[in-house]
């Protein structure tokens, strides 16, 4: 049964600010912060930021996508710039499948509402291949502060 730990970044909020400018093989490479404005003029939106309510809804949405899709969220977390999820499945779909299914189901709720999309496209995946790994990921995302999450265990919390 595959089970991963997939995340999206709120719209602007990837580009981290460093504050040098690095040099790698003799080549001056431009401070993050000059990346991520870049980014942010090319992007012709302003960045998003996940309010309470957002962020909820973000959590209950990934559960209604998980009972029309037909995988198994144990754990998610949404906080101002992210949403983290960790989920599993029984079939031999490709996580790439999930991963879209969730996000594709999260983007239709927004837009029927009247939002924009406020995720990134892709986001990232991390494989959980043991109880162990399983364990750590859900602590990292139940400790996570200022965001609201969601367990099997405890449903919605603060």
């Amino acid at each position: 049964m595959p089970c991963y730990h997939l995340s999206w970044d709120a719209y602007g909020q990837w580009a981290t600010p460093a504050p040098e400018t690095l040099v790698v093989a003799g080549q001056r490479l431009l401070p993050d912060r000059v990346v991520a404005e870049r980014f942010r003029h090319a992007g012709g939106a302003p960045e998003a930021c996940f309010d309470d309510a957002l962020q909820r809804q973000l959590l209950a949405e990934t559960n209604i996508a998980a009972g029309q899709e037909g995988f198994r969220v144990h754990v998610a977390a949404a906080d101002a710039t992210s949403l983290h999820v960790v989920v599993s499945w029984n079939d031999d779909r490709p996580w790439e499948e999930i991963r879209r299914a969730v996000r594709d189901s999260i983007v239709r709720r927004l837009r029927a509402t009247g939002q924009r999309t406020w995720l990134s496209y892709r986001g990232t995946r991390r494989r959980i291949v043991d109880q162990g790994d399983y364990d750590r990921h859900v602590a990292q995302l139940l400790s996570r502060p200022r965001s609201w999450k969601w367990s099997e265990a405890r449903g919605v919390s603060r």
